[in-house]
Protein backbone atom coordinates (compact mmCIF):
# COMPACT_ATOMS: atom_id res chain seq x y z
CA UNK A 1 0.00 0.00 0.00
CA UNK A 2 1.56 3.27 -1.01
CA UNK A 3 1.91 5.66 1.85
CA UNK A 4 4.17 8.46 0.70
CA UNK A 5 2.28 11.63 0.14
CA UNK A 6 4.67 14.35 -0.99
CA UNK A 7 1.90 16.89 -1.26
CA UNK A 8 4.46 19.60 -1.15
CA UNK A 9 6.19 22.29 -2.99
CA UNK A 10 4.62 25.72 -3.01
CA UNK A 11 1.11 24.38 -3.29
CA UNK A 12 -0.36 27.64 -2.05
CA UNK A 13 1.07 29.38 -5.09
CA UNK A 14 -0.92 27.34 -7.65
CA UNK A 15 -3.27 29.61 -9.62
CA UNK A 16 -4.90 26.67 -11.38
CA UNK A 17 -8.27 26.55 -9.65
CA UNK A 18 -10.72 23.74 -10.16
CA UNK A 19 -14.10 22.79 -8.78
CA UNK A 20 -14.68 19.38 -7.21
CA UNK A 21 -17.21 17.60 -5.09
CA UNK A 22 -16.35 17.77 -1.40
CA UNK A 23 -15.42 14.63 0.49
CA UNK A 24 -17.36 13.75 3.61
CA UNK A 25 -15.07 13.94 6.62
CA UNK A 26 -15.77 12.10 9.82
CA UNK A 27 -14.83 13.88 13.02
CA UNK A 28 -12.59 11.72 15.17
CA UNK A 29 -14.26 11.59 18.55
CA UNK A 30 -14.54 9.28 21.51
CA UNK A 31 -15.41 6.07 19.68
CA UNK A 32 -16.24 3.10 21.85
CA UNK A 33 -14.32 -0.11 21.29
CA UNK A 34 -16.26 -2.38 18.96
CA UNK A 35 -16.92 -5.99 19.86
CA UNK A 36 -16.01 -6.80 16.26
CA UNK A 37 -12.33 -6.39 15.50
CA UNK A 38 -11.27 -6.11 11.88
CA UNK A 39 -8.64 -8.82 11.47
CA UNK A 40 -6.47 -7.14 8.92
CA UNK A 41 -2.83 -6.22 8.83
CA UNK A 42 -2.37 -2.59 7.89
CA UNK A 43 0.60 -1.06 6.13
CA UNK A 44 2.84 1.35 7.98
CA UNK A 45 1.01 4.67 8.24
CA UNK A 46 3.77 6.59 9.94
CA UNK A 47 4.79 8.23 6.66
CA UNK A 48 1.20 9.28 6.01
CA UNK A 49 1.14 11.03 9.36
CA UNK A 50 4.27 12.99 8.44
CA UNK A 51 2.62 14.62 5.44
CA UNK A 52 2.18 18.01 7.03
CA UNK A 53 5.78 17.99 8.26
CA UNK A 54 7.01 17.41 4.72
CA UNK A 55 4.61 19.99 3.32
CA UNK A 56 5.68 22.70 5.74
CA UNK A 57 9.37 21.87 5.40
CA UNK A 58 9.43 22.05 1.62
CA UNK A 59 7.14 25.09 1.53
CA UNK A 60 9.52 26.89 3.86
CA UNK A 61 12.55 25.94 1.78
CA UNK A 62 10.81 27.02 -1.40
CA UNK A 63 9.98 30.41 0.05
CA UNK A 64 13.63 30.85 0.91
CA UNK A 65 14.53 30.19 -2.71
CA UNK A 66 12.43 33.17 -3.72
CA UNK A 67 14.31 35.42 -1.34
CA UNK A 68 17.85 34.05 -1.12
CA UNK A 69 18.44 31.76 -4.07
CA UNK A 70 22.06 30.93 -4.78
CA UNK A 71 22.70 30.02 -8.36
CA UNK A 72 24.05 26.45 -8.65
CA UNK A 73 27.77 26.99 -9.05
CA UNK A 74 30.09 25.25 -11.41
CA UNK A 75 32.58 23.30 -9.45
CA UNK A 76 35.90 23.77 -10.09
CA UNK A 77 22.88 30.35 -33.39
CA UNK A 78 19.43 31.70 -33.37
CA UNK A 79 18.08 28.56 -35.07
CA UNK A 80 19.81 26.35 -32.51
CA UNK A 81 18.20 28.34 -29.73
CA UNK A 82 14.71 28.27 -31.24
CA UNK A 83 14.97 24.55 -31.87
CA UNK A 84 16.17 23.63 -28.39
CA UNK A 85 15.11 26.28 -25.89
CA UNK A 86 12.02 24.37 -24.70
CA UNK A 87 14.02 21.15 -24.44
CA UNK A 88 16.27 22.57 -21.74
CA UNK A 89 14.86 22.53 -18.20
CA UNK A 90 15.37 24.63 -15.13
CA UNK A 91 15.97 22.29 -12.19
CA UNK A 92 15.43 23.69 -8.70
CA UNK A 93 16.84 21.91 -5.68
CA UNK A 94 14.65 23.24 -2.88
CA UNK A 95 16.68 21.46 -0.22
CA UNK A 96 19.95 23.22 -1.05
CA UNK A 97 18.11 26.35 -2.29
CA UNK A 98 19.99 26.28 -5.58
CA UNK A 99 19.35 25.46 -9.20
CA UNK A 100 20.89 24.32 -12.45
CA UNK A 101 19.81 23.06 -15.87
CA UNK A 102 18.95 19.80 -17.61
CA UNK A 103 17.90 18.38 -20.98
CA UNK A 104 14.84 16.25 -21.77
CA UNK A 105 16.11 12.96 -23.20
CA UNK A 106 12.86 11.16 -24.07
CA UNK A 107 9.07 11.29 -23.88
CA UNK A 108 9.15 9.13 -20.76
CA UNK A 109 10.10 12.29 -18.92
CA UNK A 110 13.79 11.55 -18.29
CA UNK A 111 15.97 14.64 -17.89
CA UNK A 112 19.76 14.52 -17.72
CA UNK A 113 21.55 16.90 -15.37
CA UNK A 114 24.57 16.98 -13.07
CA UNK A 115 24.74 14.98 -9.87
CA UNK A 116 25.91 18.06 -8.00
CA UNK A 117 22.78 19.96 -9.08
CA UNK A 118 20.46 17.48 -7.33
CA UNK A 119 22.86 16.51 -4.55
CA UNK A 120 21.11 16.35 -1.18
CA UNK A 121 17.59 16.84 -2.53
CA UNK A 122 15.23 15.62 0.19
CA UNK A 123 13.53 12.38 -0.86
CA UNK A 124 15.03 12.98 -4.33
CA UNK A 125 12.41 15.65 -5.06
CA UNK A 126 13.21 18.67 -7.25
CA UNK A 127 11.15 21.22 -9.18
CA UNK A 128 11.34 21.32 -12.99
CA UNK A 129 10.33 24.14 -15.34
CA UNK A 130 10.56 24.55 -19.10
CA UNK A 131 9.62 28.20 -19.40
CA UNK A 132 9.62 31.42 -17.44
CA UNK A 133 11.42 34.72 -17.08
CA UNK A 134 12.44 34.60 -13.44
CA UNK A 135 12.21 32.32 -10.42
CA UNK A 136 9.48 34.27 -8.67
CA UNK A 137 7.12 34.20 -11.64
CA UNK A 138 7.71 30.48 -12.10
CA UNK A 139 6.73 29.83 -8.49
CA UNK A 140 3.75 32.15 -8.50
CA UNK A 141 2.48 30.71 -11.78
CA UNK A 142 1.99 27.11 -12.82
CA UNK A 143 5.23 26.83 -14.70
CA UNK A 144 6.82 23.88 -12.93
CA UNK A 145 6.26 20.19 -12.29
CA UNK A 146 7.64 17.89 -9.64
CA UNK A 147 10.64 15.80 -10.59
CA UNK A 148 12.11 12.72 -8.95
CA UNK A 149 15.80 11.79 -9.03
CA UNK A 150 15.71 8.19 -10.24
CA UNK A 151 19.23 7.47 -11.55
CA UNK A 152 22.68 8.62 -10.44
CA UNK A 153 26.20 8.11 -11.74
CA UNK A 154 28.21 10.04 -9.20
CA UNK A 155 31.53 9.15 -10.81
CA UNK A 156 30.49 10.96 -14.00
CA UNK A 157 28.70 13.71 -12.06
CA UNK A 158 25.42 12.85 -13.79
CA UNK A 159 21.87 12.22 -12.67
CA UNK A 160 18.50 11.55 -14.29
CA UNK A 161 15.39 13.36 -13.06
CA UNK A 162 12.02 11.96 -14.11
CA UNK A 163 8.80 13.93 -14.53
CA UNK A 164 5.42 12.30 -15.14
CA UNK A 165 3.82 15.23 -16.95
CA UNK A 166 5.73 16.73 -19.89
CA UNK A 167 4.50 20.17 -21.03
CA UNK A 168 2.61 19.89 -24.31
CA UNK A 169 5.09 21.89 -26.41
CA UNK A 170 8.18 20.17 -25.04
CA UNK A 171 10.08 17.56 -27.05
CA UNK A 172 13.30 15.62 -26.36
CA UNK A 173 16.68 16.75 -27.58
CA UNK A 174 18.35 15.07 -30.54
CA UNK A 175 21.52 13.24 -29.58
CA UNK A 176 24.94 13.86 -31.06
CA UNK A 177 28.06 11.70 -30.92
CA UNK A 178 31.53 12.10 -29.49
CA UNK A 179 33.07 10.85 -32.75
CA UNK A 180 31.28 13.52 -34.79
CA UNK A 181 32.81 16.51 -33.06
CA UNK A 182 36.32 17.86 -33.66
CA UNK A 183 38.51 20.52 -32.12
CA UNK A 184 37.61 23.88 -33.64
CA UNK A 185 33.97 22.98 -34.30
CA UNK A 186 31.40 25.52 -33.20
CA UNK A 187 29.23 24.59 -30.21
CA UNK A 188 26.22 26.19 -28.52
CA UNK A 189 25.08 26.42 -24.90
CA UNK A 190 21.66 26.99 -23.33
CA UNK A 191 21.42 27.39 -19.59
CA UNK A 192 20.72 29.75 -16.70
CA UNK A 193 23.93 31.70 -15.98
CA UNK A 194 23.71 33.86 -12.86
CA UNK A 195 19.97 33.15 -12.80
CA UNK A 196 19.40 34.65 -16.26
CA UNK A 197 17.05 31.91 -17.39
CA UNK A 198 17.39 30.25 -20.81
CA UNK A 199 20.44 32.18 -21.93
CA UNK A 200 22.21 31.32 -25.18
CA UNK A 201 25.95 31.44 -25.94
CA UNK A 202 28.27 29.99 -28.58
CA UNK A 203 31.94 29.11 -28.88
CA UNK A 204 34.27 26.41 -30.16
CA UNK A 205 35.63 23.07 -29.00
CA UNK A 206 39.10 23.44 -27.48
CA UNK A 207 39.88 19.78 -26.84
CA UNK A 208 38.42 16.31 -26.34
CA UNK A 209 39.70 14.60 -23.21
CA UNK A 210 39.10 10.93 -22.39
CA UNK A 211 38.99 9.69 -18.81
CA UNK A 212 39.51 13.20 -17.54
CA UNK A 213 39.60 13.50 -13.75
CA UNK A 214 38.34 16.37 -11.61
CA UNK A 215 37.19 16.80 -8.06
CA UNK A 216 34.99 18.91 -5.83
CA UNK A 217 35.36 19.45 -2.12
CA UNK A 218 33.98 16.05 -1.11
CA UNK A 219 33.93 13.97 -4.32
CA UNK A 220 36.12 12.76 -7.17
CA UNK A 221 34.99 12.26 -10.76
CA UNK A 222 36.23 10.77 -14.05
CA UNK A 223 34.61 10.98 -17.50
CA UNK A 224 35.17 11.72 -21.17
CA UNK A 225 34.71 15.47 -21.49
CA UNK A 226 34.55 18.11 -24.19
CA UNK A 227 36.63 21.17 -23.35
CA UNK A 228 35.16 24.34 -24.85
CA UNK A 229 35.48 28.09 -24.48
CA UNK A 230 31.83 29.01 -24.83
CA UNK A 231 31.09 31.91 -22.43
CA UNK A 232 29.23 30.46 -19.46
CA UNK A 233 28.81 31.29 -15.79
CA UNK A 234 27.40 29.89 -12.56
CA UNK A 235 23.95 28.45 -13.24
CA UNK A 236 24.84 26.51 -16.38
CA UNK A 237 25.58 23.31 -14.45
CA UNK A 238 23.70 20.40 -16.00
CA UNK A 239 22.89 22.45 -19.10
CA UNK A 240 23.20 21.47 -22.73
CA UNK A 241 26.13 21.68 -25.12
CA UNK A 242 24.87 21.44 -28.72
CA UNK A 243 26.65 20.96 -32.05
CA UNK A 244 25.91 22.94 -35.23
CA UNK A 245 22.97 20.68 -36.06
CA UNK A 246 21.38 21.20 -32.68
CA UNK A 247 22.30 17.76 -31.36
CA UNK A 248 23.17 17.30 -27.69
CA UNK A 249 26.91 16.64 -27.37
CA UNK A 250 27.45 17.00 -23.65
CA UNK A 251 26.31 18.16 -20.24
CA UNK A 252 28.05 21.31 -19.02
CA UNK A 253 29.58 20.32 -15.71
CA UNK A 254 32.58 22.21 -14.41
CA UNK A 255 34.93 25.10 -14.94
CA UNK A 256 38.65 25.18 -14.27
CA UNK A 257 39.27 27.92 -11.70
CA UNK A 258 42.02 30.42 -12.31
CA UNK A 259 41.70 30.35 -16.09
CA UNK A 260 39.44 31.93 -18.67
CA UNK A 261 36.81 29.99 -20.63
CA UNK A 262 38.21 26.63 -19.56
CA UNK A 263 34.86 24.85 -19.45
CA UNK A 264 34.05 21.13 -19.59
CA UNK A 265 30.99 19.13 -20.62
CA UNK A 266 30.58 15.42 -19.87
CA UNK A 267 30.04 13.46 -23.10
CA UNK A 268 26.41 12.58 -23.88
CA UNK A 269 27.37 8.91 -24.27
CA UNK A 270 27.74 8.73 -20.49
CA UNK A 271 24.19 10.00 -20.11
CA UNK A 272 22.81 7.30 -22.37
CA UNK A 273 24.76 4.65 -20.47
CA UNK A 274 22.76 5.58 -17.37
CA UNK A 275 19.44 5.35 -19.22
CA UNK A 276 20.35 1.92 -20.65
CA UNK A 277 21.32 0.53 -17.24
CA UNK A 278 18.64 1.69 -14.79
CA UNK A 279 19.27 -1.10 -12.27
CA UNK A 280 22.95 -0.27 -12.05
CA UNK A 281 22.41 3.45 -11.53
CA UNK A 282 19.18 3.44 -9.52
CA UNK A 283 19.08 6.18 -6.90
CA UNK A 284 19.38 4.41 -3.55
CA UNK A 285 18.72 7.49 -1.44
CA UNK A 286 14.95 7.79 -1.93
CA UNK A 287 12.21 6.56 0.37
CA UNK A 288 10.30 4.68 -2.29
CA UNK A 289 8.81 2.13 0.04
CA UNK A 290 7.51 2.40 3.55
CA UNK A 291 8.99 0.07 6.14
CA UNK A 292 6.78 -2.87 6.78
CA UNK A 293 5.00 -2.62 10.10
CA UNK A 294 1.84 -4.37 11.20
CA UNK A 295 -1.11 -2.78 12.94
CA UNK A 296 -4.44 -3.88 14.35
CA UNK A 297 -7.28 -1.41 14.58
CA UNK A 298 -7.07 0.86 17.60
CA UNK A 299 -10.87 1.14 17.45
CA UNK A 300 -13.50 0.14 14.93
CA UNK A 301 -16.89 1.60 14.10
CA UNK A 302 -20.04 0.94 12.09
CA UNK A 303 -20.24 4.51 10.86
CA UNK A 304 -23.36 4.19 8.69
CA UNK A 305 -25.11 1.86 11.17
CA UNK A 306 -25.75 -0.93 8.69
CA UNK A 307 -24.44 -3.68 10.93
CA UNK A 308 -21.01 -3.81 9.23
CA UNK A 309 -17.66 -2.52 10.44
CA UNK A 310 -16.55 0.12 7.92
CA UNK A 311 -14.04 2.25 9.84
CA UNK A 312 -10.73 1.28 11.41
CA UNK A 313 -9.14 3.86 13.72
CA UNK A 314 -5.38 3.78 14.24
CA UNK A 315 -3.09 5.22 16.87
CA UNK A 316 0.28 5.58 15.19
CA UNK A 317 2.10 7.09 18.18
CA UNK A 318 0.44 4.80 20.75
CA UNK A 319 -0.75 7.63 22.99
CA UNK A 320 -4.33 6.37 23.24
CA UNK A 321 -5.73 8.98 20.83
CA UNK A 322 -6.77 8.13 17.27
CA UNK A 323 -4.69 9.99 14.68
CA UNK A 324 -6.19 8.52 11.50
CA UNK A 325 -8.66 5.99 10.17
CA UNK A 326 -9.18 3.64 7.26
CA UNK A 327 -12.55 3.59 5.45
CA UNK A 328 -14.43 0.83 3.62
CA UNK A 329 -17.66 2.54 2.61
CA UNK A 330 -18.63 0.20 -0.21
CA UNK A 331 -18.43 -2.92 1.94
CA UNK A 332 -16.05 -4.88 -0.31
CA UNK A 333 -13.57 -5.61 2.47
CA UNK A 334 -10.90 -3.26 1.07
CA UNK A 335 -9.83 0.09 2.47
CA UNK A 336 -10.46 2.68 -0.25
CA UNK A 337 -9.52 5.76 1.77
CA UNK A 338 -7.34 6.89 4.64
CA UNK A 339 -8.10 10.02 6.69
CA UNK A 340 -5.19 11.54 8.63
CA UNK A 341 -5.48 13.65 11.77
CA UNK A 342 -1.80 14.02 12.60
CA UNK A 343 -2.19 16.70 15.25
CA UNK A 344 -5.08 14.82 16.90
CA UNK A 345 -7.46 17.81 17.00
CA UNK A 346 -10.37 15.79 15.50
CA UNK A 347 -9.96 17.64 12.18
CA UNK A 348 -8.86 15.69 9.12
CA UNK A 349 -5.88 17.30 7.38
CA UNK A 350 -5.32 14.77 4.59
CA UNK A 351 -7.44 12.21 2.74
CA UNK A 352 -5.81 9.57 0.51
CA UNK A 353 -8.05 7.77 -1.98
CA UNK A 354 -7.81 4.57 -3.99
CA UNK A 355 -10.42 5.46 -6.61
CA UNK A 356 -9.98 2.35 -8.75
CA UNK A 357 -9.78 -0.02 -5.77
CA UNK A 358 -6.46 -1.58 -6.76
CA UNK A 359 -4.70 -1.06 -3.45
CA UNK A 360 -2.73 2.03 -4.54
CA UNK A 361 -3.37 5.65 -3.63
CA UNK A 362 -4.08 7.74 -6.73
CA UNK A 363 -5.78 10.88 -5.37
CA UNK A 364 -5.21 12.97 -2.28
CA UNK A 365 -6.93 15.95 -0.67
CA UNK A 366 -5.51 18.36 1.90
CA UNK A 367 -7.13 20.86 4.25
CA UNK A 368 -4.30 23.34 4.81
CA UNK A 369 -5.98 25.84 7.12
CA UNK A 370 -8.09 23.65 9.40
CA UNK A 371 -11.47 24.93 8.21
CA UNK A 372 -12.67 21.39 7.41
CA UNK A 373 -12.69 22.19 3.68
CA UNK A 374 -10.31 20.68 1.13
CA UNK A 375 -7.87 23.21 -0.33
CA UNK A 376 -5.50 21.10 -2.43
CA UNK A 377 -5.95 18.00 -4.58
CA UNK A 378 -3.04 15.83 -5.76
CA UNK A 379 -2.97 13.15 -8.47
CA UNK A 380 -0.69 10.15 -8.99
CA UNK A 381 -1.61 9.23 -12.56
CA UNK A 382 0.66 6.21 -12.93
CA UNK A 383 0.32 5.08 -9.30
CA UNK A 384 4.06 4.79 -8.76
CA UNK A 385 4.03 6.31 -5.29
CA UNK A 386 5.06 9.80 -6.39
CA UNK A 387 2.46 12.53 -6.84
CA UNK A 388 2.50 14.03 -10.32
CA UNK A 389 0.22 17.07 -10.21
CA UNK A 390 -1.40 19.35 -7.66
CA UNK A 391 -4.28 21.80 -8.04
CA UNK A 392 -5.95 24.30 -5.76
CA UNK A 393 -9.60 23.81 -4.95
CA UNK A 394 -12.14 26.60 -4.64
Amino acid sequence: MKIKFLITVLIFLFPNYIFADSITKRAIGDVKKSSKIVQKTLADISNSNKILDKFNSIKSSSEQILNTTEVQRYRGGGNIYKKNKNKVALIMNITSKSFGAGSLLDMRGNIITNWHVIEGAKDGVVLVAFEGTDIKKIFEGKKYVIGKVILINKEKDLAVVNIQKIPGSTRPVSLGRWNNIDVGDKVHVIGHPQGLLWTYAQGVVSAKRTKNAWNYKDSNHVADVIQHQTPISQGNSGGALFDEKGNLLGINTWQLPGGQNLNFAVAVEHAMEIIRNPKKFKNQNTNNAAKEKKYDCFRTEDFDKDGRIDTCYVDDNNNGIADGYWVDDNGDGKWEAFHSDKNEDTKVEVILLDTNNNGKWDTGYMDTNGDNKDDIVGYDYNEDGEWDEYKKLT
